[in-house]
């Protein structure tokens, strides 16, 4: 499995999580930083996911609710428009989650990311930038808890919110399978990308985190693609055992 990264010409870790077992399966590339998998980095735009449960929980925004764009600088031609909660998790647009955090206030940050057990827990700095500049950080380990927790539904928000933010996160559903995720990104001097999402079928489910260096825009579509041969070498792997 470790020479797919060599295959995708890309650096970094591979978490993965048979969700009914519960057994790991960690991957490295060769010239990955040891204990890379331990250390805390910001969490960039995969703390959409926890954001926008938070942001529901709290009733700081409806899933319906329009916002205009305000204006700010975009990643891409697509966020700078009028969005709901769907359209911006799907676009990643910074600038409505920027909004939202104004919303929500340092107290309900504070509280949630305790509740959650969510990395350093630390939302302070600059509320609608905390989780892209810092101090809020996270472990790619850490990552995999979350996510697996927030797909046992084990953390403290109402069903119907789970239900929103799963049905927002899916990438395909292809037949029985359903795979969902969100990346995340920053950009120099940092240079490195997230994957955390899951794959769920008849057959099972796993919890999946990535995390590698972004040297360049063209790698972005990799944190995706070695999730995916990541999941796939699982699956032979099982099969082969059977």
């Amino acid at each position: 499995m470790n020479e797919i990264f060599e295959r995708l010409g890309v650096r970094g870790v591979l978490l993965l999580r048979d969700l009914g077992s519960g057994e790991l399966h960690s991957f490295f590339s060769s010239d990955a930083e040891k204990g890379r998998e331990r250390k805390r980095v910001e969490p960039a735009s995969t703390f959409k996911i926890l954001n926008s449960l938070i942001a529901l929980e709290t009733a700081s925004i409806e899933p319906s609710e329009k916002i205009p764009w305000d204006g700010s600088p975009t990643f891409s031609d697509a966020q700078q428009q009028a969005g709901d909660l769907r359209s911006a998790f799907q676009t990643s647009a910074v600038w409505f989650y920027r909004i939202l955090a104004r919303r929500i206030g340092r107290e309900n940050y504070r509280r949630f990311l305790s509740a959650c057990r969510y990395g350093n827990e630390n939302p302070e700095g600059r509320l609608d930038q905390f989780w892209l500049e810092g101090p809020l950080q996270i472990s790619p380990l850490e990552q995999l808890d979350f996510i697996e927790r927030f797909w046992q539904e084990e953390l403290p928000f109402e069903g119907r919110h789970f239900r929103v933010l799963k049905e927002m996160m899916i990438l395909d559903s292809t037949g029985s399978r359903i795979f969902c995720g969100k990346t995340g990104y920053l950009d120099a001097p940092k240079d490195f990308g997230w994957f955390v999402g899951y794959e769920s079928s008849p057959e099972g489910a796993s919890a999946a985190v990535a995390q590698i260096d972004i040297p360049d825009s063209g790698f972005l579509g990799k944190r995706r693609e070695l999730v995916e041969r990541g999941l796939s070498w699982i699956k032979q792997k099982g099969k082969k055992r059977t």
